[in-house]
Formats: C-alpha cells, structure tokens, sequence
C-alpha cells in the first residue's frame, strides 16, 4: 500500500473511534491519487468540477514535509475570482446520509484560505458545502443551489494558517453535524437537496490549501 492510499487507510482507521450507536454499514478511506503518481502530476482519482467563473480547476500532486507521508493533493490555479469553488469529485459512491472527514492545510491565498468538503454533489452547483478558513478563523455550512450558495450555519473558530487540521461533515437527512479538529462546532437543518450526490474536496477562490487524507462513513 502506498503512500495515500496508506494514509487514506489510516483515516478510516480513525473514524472508528465514532461511538457504537453511530457506527456506519461501510468505513472507507478514498485515496486520492494512485500510489504511483509522481508529485507535478494530476490527481488522478478525483475529477476537476467548477462552480462560478474562472479557469478550469487543476488538482495536482505536490511534496509536503508537514504531510504523515510527504505528499498531498493541492488546486494549483491559485484564480483569484471571488465567485470560485473549486471542487475535486472523488471516487467514493453517491450516498445521501454519510460521515466524511478531511485532513487539509491552509498554507496561503490573499482572496481565501479555506479547505472544505462538499456532500450530497449532484453537479458542479448542486451540493452543501463545509468549509474552514483562516483568513476570518470561521467555518460555514453553505447550500449551492443553481450555483448560488447560501449560508446555512457557521461558528467562528481558530483555524490556523500553516497547520493541519481536521474537518468533518456529518449528514442525516436534514440534519447536519459540522466538527473541527474533534471539537462539535454546530449544527444546521436543511431539506433542500435530499438526494444521493457525490463527495468532493473544495476551495475558494486562489486558496491554497493541502489535503492529505479523507475518508468517508456510509449512513444510508
């Protein structure tokens, strides 16, 4: 196994430790890239999606020393039009109900610095969206309907730039759980996309942001 795939491995590992009432039908870790893909080149187990204007996303391999083992997965871009998300559609299955978790690194960005998950992805402006970020040390709950997104919860928080952190999504229905390193953060209703959709990696604007492992936790 190698390196994200063994990290991958590792974070659904660490979702174990959900309490027995939670516990899922199916624990993955999604790896993000085959093993041997050398650092510089695409993100080859996730597939580029745009919401707003801009360039079209590139999601690339790079070095990371901070990393567990050395590499994670960053948008290179760097576009710096405000109405930009940047998603990376993973290989996980459609769920509706899931319990994801992202490892990310907030290391730069002058419009954003955010790192985020998106559950439920039907298209590229269809999805919920939770992301974190330093720059204002809030993490949001957004619903993107049409391409439009709208807040839906939020929580101020410390997210520091530079470290590595831990974001988690979990959604039941209308109900979502939003968590950050460990720490429950709020929760939120929302019915409006009640569908199976997709898991993706998300950022902003020109954020750059690392991801290092995710893995996700089937409810349905």
């Amino acid at each position: 196994m190698g390196n994200l795939n063994r990290l991958a491995a590792a974070a659904a590992l660490s979702l174990l430790a959900v309490p027995a009432a939670a516990q899922p039908s199916l624990v993955r870790g999604v790896p993000l890239a085959a093993d041997s893909t050398p650092s510089g080149a695409p993100a080859d187990f996730c597939r580029p999606l745009l919401t707003g204007r801009g360039p079209p996303p590139v999601w690339t391999i790079v070095n990371d020393a901070s990393a567990m083992q050395g590499r994670a997965v960053t948008e290179a871009t760097r576009d710096r039009n405000d109405n930009r998300i940047a998603l990376c559609l993973t290989n996980a299955p459609a769920v509706r109900n899931v319990d994801v978790t992202v490892r990310f690194r907030p290391i730069g960005g002058r419009i954003d610095q955010s790192g985020g998950i998106a559950v439920r992805v039907i298209d590229e402006n269809h999805y919920y969206l939770v992301r974190a970020s330093p720059l204002d040390n809030t993490v949001r709950l957004l619903r993107v309907v049409g391409g439009v997104a709208a807040q839906i919860g939020a929580r101020e928080v410390s997210v520091t730039q530079g470290d590595w952190h831990s974001l988690r999504l979990r959604a039941t229905s209308e109900r979502f759980e939003v968590f950050l390193d460990s720490a429950r953060l709020f929760e939120a209703l929302d019915g409006t996309i009640n569908l199976p959709g997709r898991i993706a990696l998300a950022t902003r604007s020109d954020g750059a942001t690392h991801f290092e492992t995710l893995a996700v936790i089937a409810l349905d």
